[in-house]
């Protein structure tokens, strides 16, 4: 018999909460926080696109998560300045593995992003 959605969703959020804390302990030199940064200086980035993270530049409001050495680590959400949100597990301040894009208005749009790409 198969295994249940729920068993699944418990599976995957057990191995994404191992890889993270092999992560942290392989830095374990390294500053490890969790963190509510404020972005000063918003700016509407009309070339932002949830396909490309490294398009973000200046387009976020606030960003709510964990850094080690001020770089983005764990699952993270970045609300951004147009009133949509980004929540994925991110590695070495990319976002890396199962995440979501909200905008403002419109539908969620769920995925997988490595180095920062969908």
């Amino acid at each position: 018999m198969g295994e249940s959605v729920k068993s699944k969703e418990r599976k995957s959020i057990r191995a994404d909460l191992s890889d993270h804390m092999s992560q942290l302990s392989k830095q374990s030199n390294s500053q490890y926080k969790k963190a509510i940064i404020q972005n000063p200086n918003p700016v509407e980035n009309p070339n932002f696109t949830y396909e490309d993270l490294d398009t973000l530049e200046s387009h976020w409001v606030k960003f709510k998560g964990a850094t080690i050495d001020n770089k983005k680590v764990g699952k993270c959400t970045i609300f951004l300045k147009d009133g949509g949100r980004f929540y994925c597990n991110f590695t070495n301040d990319k976002a890396n593995g199962k995440g979501y894009y909200k905008p403002k208005v419109g539908k969620r749009v769920m995925g997988m992003w490595i180095d920062n790409k969908f």
